[in-house]
């Protein structure tokens, strides 16, 4: 993933990008203002970005002792936390648009 060198984005295109959330997933993404992928903070695997901003583990493991027996990691974190989009209280696209 590179980073962007700068974008001479017109306000007509900015509202063509903001009306359908994946276009606007694809674009914080490409431009680095959120992570794609981090380390699940319970278990260590590395955790994709889900639907809705959310990285999440569902990463099952053995309990010890118990046959047959299996825990899930249930590990959450938001994909706006510590990112530029953090505490802002408002949806990515609200915030992106502002900011333009």
């Amino acid at each position: 993933m590179s980073v962007c060198g700068g974008c001479d984005l017109t306000h007509h295109q900015l509202q063509h990008l903001l009306e359908d959330d994946d276009k606007i997933k694809d674009f914080i993404l490409a431009h680095s203002l959120i992570k794609s992928k981090i380390s699940c903070g319970v278990c260590g695997t590395e955790v994709a970005l889900k639907k809705g901003y959310i990285f999440r583990c569902n990463r099952q493991r053995r309990v010890p002792g118990k046959q047959k027996r299996f825990q899930r990691c249930n590990f959450y974190q938001s994909a706006l936390k510590g990112s530029w989009f953090s505490r802002s209280h408002v949806a990515p696209s609200c915030t992106l648009e502002l900011g333009y």
